[in-house]
């Protein structure tokens, strides 16, 4: 077992909180500090910084476990394992809504605390790996020259780029309504008639539709914006669509400048 893990125990009874600390010792990792309360974690977290706290439900203070470590884990960053005798609905419930916490019930062996704190920290890492690709691909589609919106299956936009945002004058998207076909119209740019309902089409299809030629993005103010490019279906890991994703690109008559945050709503 790698000793470099250092863990904090948060335990308001002294005996079993020295308990906890032995049989951590036992199966190789080292015990930083231990709290009884909280308050007290909270306010010395920052000397310690643990890589993972051991922490009971119930403690003693105004904040339990459970929201002492949220308050944890949104400052310090620190994933936790709980300890508890209870196994009720609204317990696991709550240890749920704690970002990749671990649990285990007393009593419990050094294997259960051994197990709990590997898969804990294997399961934060894994965590932490997705919020940094998550970040990476934010920060890569908001730097697209596009504007891309995303649908549920129900036609519902779960996410507008800043770029979408400005090309369609939406200035507080979600405010009012998110309906894909109430925001988004694709229109003929010599005419203005609607050519198809893209959420139909593309649901339908079950397969990417690419604009036509005279394609124009219609803005909540009424102005065309020629575009191009194509709406396509979004589908899960097992293949099941889940939604749509719209990429609309500026077409080369329009000033693209003007749609990177010097455009006025």
């Amino acid at each position: 077992m790698d000793s470099e893990v250092k863990i904090s125990i948060i335990e308001g009874d002294p005996i079993y909180s020295n308990i906890v600390e032995a049989r951590l010792i036992k199966i190789g990792y080292s015990v930083v500090s231990t709290y009884s309360s909280g308050q007290e974690a909270f306010k010395k977290m920052a000397a310690a910084l643990p890589h993972m706290l051991i922490i009971a439900i119930n403690i003693p203070g105004e904040i339990d476990g459970i929201e002492t470590a949220k308050a944890i884990l949104s400052r310090y960053n620190v994933p936790c394992v709980f300890l508890t005798t209870s196994a009720d609905d609204e317990t696991l419930e709550r240890v749920k809504t704690v970002h990749g916490a671990g649990y285990i019930l007393k009593p419990f062996s050094d294997n259960d605390l051994r197990i709990a704190i590997g898969l804990g920290l294997a399961r934060f890492e894994s965590l932490r790996q997705v919020r940094e690709e998550n970040a990476h691909l934010k920060l890569l589609v908001e730097e697209i020259p596009a504007g891309i919106i995303v649908t549920d299956s129900k036609g519902l936009i779960t996410y507008v780029n800043g770029t979408a945002q400005v090309m369609l004058k939406w200035k507080d998207p979600f405010l009012n309504t998110n309906i894909f076909n109430e925001i988004v119209k694709i229109v003929d740019s010599r005419e203005g008639k609607p050519i198809e309902d893209p959420f139909v089409k593309v649901m339908g299809m079950k397969a990417v539709w690419w604009l036509p030629q005279y394609a124009a993005l219609l803005s909540l103010d009424n102005t065309k914006i020629p575009v191009a490019g194509n709406i396509s279906p979004l589908c899960n890991h097992e293949g099941t669509i889940i939604g749509m994703i719209a990429i609309l690109f500026p077409i080369a008559e329009i000033n693209y400048l003007k749609y990177r945050g010097k455009a006025q709503f």
